[in-house]
């Protein structure tokens, strides 16, 4: 429902799909974990491969005439690789990252590396998004992040930005690990980018 919630907008959207899914459904086994622990020993991940992948789709659509701007969303991994993509890239002028938090206690092998959480914790990453727009969404019952991490880093965030707020809202909301359903995020990533 995102991606129809957002094509309301009138913006063109492009949903990649990258090396999730059920593979009990489309039948296509892959250990993501394992690939990942190999990339890790040359020094890589699999979130920055496709954070890569990702980036070079948009060298492709920045080169065609109907694409001008713009923006990224997801929700849960997408909220991970929305968070991290905008930090990276300077082309995506607005962002809403949903039902996602690096300091939960829900950590991944493939969202995580060695040290992390002493170097770049959700709130440093954000930072990386300045001056373009970040929005961050959470529901109060999200059985797999717990709410309450992504406030402490939105405490940070505020802290750190100073009297620079305007650049990023937080939306927390009544529900579970889901896309919130106020369109108000979807408006602000539409109008940045129209």
């Amino acid at each position: 429902h995102m991606i129809e919630r957002m094509l309301a907008y009138n913006v063109n959207v492009f949903a990649p799909q990258l090396l999730l899914w059920n593979t009990d459904n489309f039948g296509v086994a892959y250990q993501r974990d394992v690939l990942d622990a190999r990339l890790k020993n040359t020094g890589s991940s699999i979130a920055a491969l496709e954070i890569y992948a990702i980036t070079r789709v948009l060298d492709y659509f920045q080169s065609q005439d109907y694409v001008s701007n713009f923006g990224m969303l997801g929700l849960s991994y997408g909220g991970f690789y929305t968070l991290y993509t905008a930090a990276i890239d300077k082309r995506i002028q607005s962002a809403v990252a949903c039902s996602f938090s690096h300091t939960s206690k829900q950590a991944r092998c493939d969202w995580t590396w060695r040290r992390f959480r002493e170097s770049f914790s959700d709130a440093e990453v954000a930072c990386l998004v300045y001056p373009r727009r970040l929005c961050l969404e959470m529901g109060d019952t999200d059985p797999l992040f717990d709410l309450k991490d992504l406030e402490k880093e939105v405490l940070r965030l505020n802290q750190l930005a100073g009297n620079e707020k305007d650049w990023f809202k937080y939306f927390p909301f009544a529900g579970g690990h889901e896309f919130c359903w106020d369109d108000k995020p979807l408006k602000i990533l539409a109008e940045d980018i129209q």
